[in-house]
Formats: structure tokens, C-alpha cells, sequence
């Protein structure tokens, strides 16, 4: 229901921003500014709660606050309108930000969990496209239509959950130490404690860093570089916001494929061989981008943003899966969170640079800056790999 939801929406958000808002570069990234600036005021706070009082609550909590966030930027195509549902959309991010994966691997086993994220995927994926389909069609209507039918999805996802969502076999703390605001501090300390001890959770803190840097610039910008320096095919007459559907569905198919590859290959539990494909999976994602931003016909750059885009979404459930696995279940939920907020740092301290570097000397320049600032991630791979192996992160507690 969320990636169905989610999907109907961002489809064509960015196309909305920059067709109705009117939105520059600039302001482009700083409305991803304005929301990580949230995430990270907000996601250590909001993971404690997770971990203090119930990460069920947490993610309910969570999941009604995007649909209304997402609502109120669909109602209203001004910036001001936008940096609102930013704003809201950010703080339901961090109350499902590391509670939804706590929350998971408490009920189902954090050694079950890497195979799940994959097929969770794959289900995503499928939905997706049908949320793809949904959003084309209901552009006809004018691009506010889609946002406004996927809030009410994700809306709707929200009262489903308080309804059917369980939560068996997490422990909440102590009536006292709930209202006395002991065991959410003591839970923050112990989360960042954890991580300063942990050579492997230090290492996952810096690539949320640089994943961070370069997504934001790319995420937000992609659409415009299509839309300004691009020219679109004059095939079958389709309209921009066709094309961005059907780039967005064949996104979904290829995740589909490879991910279903990756399950069945690809040994999780062996940290080096995880790095290693991981590390393969940058280099791809840095060239693709690259490729991307200077391609200046429209069918290789799409093949570009779909290598780069496929990438990505491989790579991220692989890291949570073994950032989950690395971590004591007690404060896992808020370490996951300070990871988050990592990624959070990077967005916010170098996305507004990218966004005036847009401005000033072009979308190209600033994709090919987003595309270097993957290459730290190489490195970094390759030392958590080695770390993990003569060290396990459980280690601290032990």
C-alpha cells in the first residue's frame, strides 16, 4: 500500500514542482533541505520513542503524518505550501525511520531479515507499478491529482495498520522510567555509545554521510536536467509526463529482475562478499550518473539514469540488512536512526551547494558533482568489509 502510494505521488511530484511551483534548482533542493533538516532534528528523538514505547505506535505515527504532509503539498502548488508538507512529511519519515525495520527483525528474527528486505522489494516494486500507471493517468486531471490520490493511499495505509499491525514481541519500558524520561535518554546514550565503540557502525555512520550528499543533488535535479537540456523523442506524440511514467515503470521491472538475481545469489551472511558487490554497485551508480549528466540524447540517458537508479535501490536494502544484523536489538532502532541522520547531514550541508551550482553553472556540473561524491563510498565498503571480519559491531556489548 505505501510503495503504491508513494509511488502515485513521486512519479510526477518533481515534475509538479517544477511545472506548477515553479520551483528553480535551487529551491528544488532546498525543499530536500528543508525535509532533512527535519529528519534530523527529529530522527534520534523519534527512534528513542520507538525504542522507549512502541515501535508499532511509532510507525502509525508515522505513516499518517506523510499522507498529510503529501496532502497539503498536492493542495497548494506554492513554495511556502511545499516547505509545510516538508516539514510534516520529514517528521512521519523519522517516526518510521528505523521503527519499521526494528520492528521487523524483533518479530520475524534479525537473520531473517536480509532475505525479506530483498523480496519486500520485489513487492514494492510490483506495486509500484501500479502506482506509476495510476499516477499517468490521473495527470489528465493536472498534475496535483496524483499527489492528492497517493496521500489519501498512504492515509489510508495508516488506519490499516491500526487495525491489522501487531507487535508481540518487543518490551517497553517501565511505566516510571517512560514518564520520567530516563529510559529515552539513557536508550539515546546507549544507541550513540554503541556506535563510537563499533569501528563497522562507525563506517556505516560516514557512507549514510556521502550517500546523503550525492542522492540529494541527483534525486532532485534528474527530472529538470530531462525537462531543460534534453530533447524528448517525438514518438507516438507522447507527452513528458508519459515518458516520465514509463521511465519510472521500466525502473520498477529492471528492480524487479535483478533484485530476484541478487536473492538468490548472493550469500548476505558473508559480509565480504556483500562489500564487494556493494562496492561494484557504486562504481556503476558514479559512471551512470556521469553518463547521465552528459548525455545529450534522450534514450541513453535514460538507459544511464535507469543503471543509476537500479543501483541505488539494490544497494540500500543490502546495507540496512547488514547494519540490522550488526546491531544489539535493544537500542537497534535508535542506532539505525543516528545512521539516518548521517545520511540526513550529508543532504542538508551539501545539497544546497549542489542546488546553486544548478543555478549558477548548469545541471550538468552539478549532476557530475553528485556523481564524484559517491566515490568515497569505495573505500569505505572495503573497510567495513575488513572491519566486520576481525571485529563483529556486537562485540561492544559482549
Amino acid at each position: 500500500m505505501l510503495a503504491f502510494g508513494f509511488a502515485t505521488v513521486f512519479t510526477l511530484l518533481p515534475v509538479y514542482y517544477i511545472n506548477e511551483a515553479e520551483l528553480t534548482p535551487f529551491q528544488l533542493v532546498l525543499v530536500g533541505t528543508v525535509l532533512e533538516s527535519t529528519v534530523f532534528i527529529f530522527e534520534v528523538p523519534t527512534g528513542v520513542v520507538a525504542d522507549v514505547y512502541s515501535r508499532r505506535l511509532s510507525v502509525i505515527i508515522g505513516t499518517l503524518l506523510l499522507g498529510i504532509g503529501l496532502a497539503i503539498e498536492g493542495a497548494i502548488p506554492a513554495v511556502v505550501a511545499i516547505f509545510i508538507g516538508e516539514v510534516i512529511r520529514g517528521i512521519g519519515h523519522t517516526f518510521t525511520s528505523g521503527a519499521m525495520e526494528a520492528w521487523l527483525a524483533s518479530e520475524i528474527g534479525a537473520e531473517t531479515v536480509g532475505n525479506v528486505y530483498l523480496r519486500g522489494n520485489q513487492v514494492e516494486q510490483g506495486a509500484s507499478l501500479l502506482g506509476i500507471a495510476t499516477s499517468v493517468a490521473l495527470a489528465r486531471w493536472g498534475l496535483h491529482a496524483p499527489i492528492l490520490a497517493g496521500a489519501l493511499i498512504i492515509l489510508a495505509a495508516g488506519i490499516f495498520l491500526i487495525l491489522a499491525m501487531r507487535e508481540t514481541s518487543f518490551v517497553p519500558a517501565a511505566r516510571m522510567e517512560r514518564g520520567s524520561w530516563k529510559a529515552t535518554l539513557d536508550t539515546a546514550r546507549e544507541g550513540i555509545r554503541t556506535i563510537r565503540r563499533s569501528p563497522l557502525l562507525i563506517t556505516f555512520v560516514l557512507i549514510a554521510l556521502f550517500v546523503g550528499m550525492s542522492g540529494e543533488g541527483y534525486d532532485r535535479l534528474w527530472e529538470a536536467h530531462l525537462l531543460e537540456n534534453i530533447p524528448f523523442p517525438s514518438l507516438f506524440d507522447l507527452r513528458a509526463t508519459t515518458w516520465f511514467g514509463i521511465i519510472a515503470g521500466l525502473s520498477s521491472v529492471l528492480s524487479i529482475v535483478v533484485t530476484e538475481t541478487v536473492h538468490r545469489r548472493l550469500d548476505q551472511s558473508h559480509e565480504r562478499s556483500v562489500a564487494l558487490f556493494l562496492v561494484l554497485c557504486t562504481a556503476a551508480q558514479a559512471a551512470a550518473v556521469l553518463g547521465f549528466a552528459w548525455s545529450g540524447q534522450f534514450f541513453l540517458a535514460v538507459a544511464c539514469h535507469l543503471v543509476a537508479s537500479l543501483c541505488k535501490g539494490i544497494a540500500a536494502p543490502l546495507r540496512n540488512s547488514w547494519l540490522v544484523r550488526s546491531v544489539d536489538p535493544q537500542v537497534r532502532a535508535t542506532v539505525i536512526s543516528t545512521v539516518g541522520q548521517a545520511d540526513a547531514i550529508g543532504q542538508t550541508a551539501f545539497g544546497p551547494v549542489i542546488g546553486w551550482i544548478g543555478s549558477v553553472r548548469g545541471l550538468r556540473i552539478a549532476l557530475s558533482v553528485a556523481g564524484i561524491a559517491l566515490s568515497p563510498l569505495v573505500p569505505l565498503f572495503i573497510r567495513a568489509a575488513r572491519v566486520a571480519r576481525h571485529k563483529p559491531a556486537t562485540a561492544a556489548f559482549e
